[in-house]
């Protein structure tokens, strides 16, 4: 169908050729893809609150630099989302507060 619709529209492309797209899209190579996209069932699902999908980028970068990094993300790793984030608004809301807090120095003029 795709090729059909590249002749019928004479369309001239650099990268798509007769040749190309049947070679791209045999049958074998897209099996192939599906199995190796297909979710394991032991695969987390990446949801807005539980984004294991940046975890893992950072993890995956994390073990390009220094094995502490990745040890580190290992343990962040098993701890839940919820408790992280939780822990995080706390520091914050610490910190905030003893910054509001904290004596201000007064500015002596001569």
């Amino acid at each position: 169908m795709l090729l059909e619709r590249l002749r019928s529209r004479h369309l001239h492309t650099a990268y798509v050729s007769e040749f190309y797209l049947p070679f791209r899209l045999a049958s074998e190579r897209v099996a192939q893809l599906e199995s190796a996209i297909h979710p394991q069932p032991d695969t987390p699902l990446n949801r807005d609150f539980a984004p294991i999908a940046y975890y893992f980028d950072v993890t995956l970068w994390s073990t390009r630099f220094h094995g502490l990094y990745r040890r580190l993300f290992e343990v962040l790793g098993r701890v839940p989302f919820g408790a992280l984030a939780g822990g995080t608004a706390l520091l914050v809301a610490a910190a905030a507060i003893i910054a509001r807090r904290w004596p201000k120095r007064r500015s002596v003029r001569a």
